[in-house]
């Protein structure tokens, strides 16, 4: 309630909303690798002007959820002051300069709110009506002690692997010894890759004796029935199956 009423009286820049956004990357969305971040040229141009960066420029929601080039946001606006202030030779100059800064900071500001509000409404809206059709549902399989049936042979001795049709994602173990690396993973009719019905691609990695495997598999537009999950290493492009009922 006091964080509400903290929003409520928030001036008419909303800086305390821009202010949490700004805590809320730093201390929740890490980027290291620097992955979607828009160049530092736009970035800088931003913070200078910001009315002509169009948010597509900006990677959209990126800015928001994004540690790093909030970062480099606070520090340019940071240099931009300081340069500012170095500028000013005489109280007069300092007292136009700073009159003129103040003006720009709080257009830069107001600007930078507008974008993160209008950009924040606009992904609530798109997540709010796609959110009933595109739930995941999240399913762990574990293949290690499975029997294995390669190419053709009959996989119809191992019990079936039961999914829904929902969206899934399936956090598979891999059978032992398996390597790591690229995989591709998809539902098939018949034990024959060249009859995909639904597939998706993710990296194998180890985890202590065991290797593990995320990928998604959209199964709501499928028919219900008995099918096949073929596992398909790049390194060797040998096909596992196992049989699977979709209800």
């Amino acid at each position: 309630m006091d964080k509400f009423r903290e929003f409520v009286e928030d001036d008419e820049n909303d800086t305390l909303l821009f202010e949490r956004l700004q805590q809320n990357a730093l201390q929740n969305c890490p980027n290291p690798h620097r992955v979607g971040c828009p160049p530092h040229r736009v970035l800088a141009g931003f913070v200078k002007t910001p009315g002509k960066f169009t948010p597509a420029e900006l990677n959209d929601l990126h800015i928001l959820e994004c540690a790093e080039c909030t970062r480099e946001l606070m520090a340019l606006r940071q240099r931009r002051e300081m340069r500012l202030r170095k500028t000013a030779s005489s109280p007069w100059w300092r007292l136009w300069l700073g009159w003129r800064h103040a003006m720009a900071v709080g257009i830069a500001c107001a600007a930078l709110v507008v974008s993160v509000v209008i950009l924040r409404n606009q992904a609530l809206r798109s997540r709010s009506s796609q959110s009933a059709g595109e739930a995941t549902v999240s399913r762990t399989i574990d293949l290690s002690v499975d029997g294995i049936s390669r190419g053709t042979a009959k996989a119809e001795q191992n019990p079936d692997i039961l999914l829904d049709r929902a969206r899934t994602r399936l956090h598979l173990i891999l059978p032992y010894f398996s390597a790591g690396g690229k995989y591709r993973v998809m539902l098939v009719k018949q034990r024959d890759v060249n009859l995909s019905v639904v597939a998706d691609r993710g990296s194998a990695v180890a985890v202590g004796s065991h290797t593990e495997l995320d990928v998604v598999l959209d199964l709501r537009q499928i028919a219900a029935g008995v099918y096949y999950l073929a596992t398909i290493a790049d390194e060797d492009n040998t096909p596992y199956f196992y049989r699977v009922h979709v209800d």
